[in-house]
This record gives structure tokens, sequence and C-alpha cells, in this order.
């Protein structure tokens, strides 16, 4: 899971908390993954907005809702189910290469 880090880390997460919090659960069964060293354009933060699910190359949910109440239950959102495994798969590998040690922005958390 590839999941915004707190501002007091280098994350774009405002108030001490991060997402991996509420998925603290899933620990034993996840891999836990934060953008580390982010480029900075003045004094924004860059955020981590990519909302995608992928337990294969085979089947993915990409949508726009955080995984949050208000976006799950009151906000206007829109998913969708991508079956195209040419399409998942490219999706997928995009994100294993941002995972490589040696030149992957993402860093496994502690």
């Amino acid at each position: 899971m590839v999941l915004e880090g707190a501002a007091e880390d280098g994350g774009a997460l405002r108030g001490g908390s991060t997402a991996i919090a509420p998925f603290e659960a899933l620990r034993p069964l996840a891999t836990f993954w934060a953008w580390a060293d982010r480029p900075r354009a003045g004094g924004s933060v860059p955020a981590l907005h990519a909302k995608l699910v992928a337990a294969d190359e085979d089947v993915a949910l990409l949508g726009s809702a955080n995984l949050t109440d208000r976006a799950l239950a009151h906000n206007l959102e829109v998913g969708v189910v991508l079956r195209d495994p040419d399409v998942v798969r490219r999706l997928v590998r995009h994100f294993r290469a941002l995972m490589r040690p040696q030149d992957g922005p993402l860093r496994p958390t502690g």
C-alpha cells in the first residue's frame, strides 16, 4: 500500500497524522510505502493523489475517492474498473518502478 505521510515527515497530510493509521491492522499482510525525497516547487508540497487498487495484473480499480469517511459518504467521486490486462499491467509496472530501491522515489515504511 502506498500511503500519504504527515507533513512533519515530508508528506502532505496536516494535523500530525498519516494515512497509515486506519490501515494498521493490515500491516502483517501488506508492505506500506511512502513517497520519499519529494521534489519541491516553491513552498508547495507535492501530494500523493493517485487512487489505484490492483491485486494482480489483470483487474484494477482506478478512481478519485480518498479512503476517508467524507470522501466515501459525502463527496461526488468516480471510479472505473479496468479489465484490460495490458492497461492494468502497465499501471502495476509503473508503480513497481516507483518502488525500485536503486532509483524509485517510494520507500517502505517501518
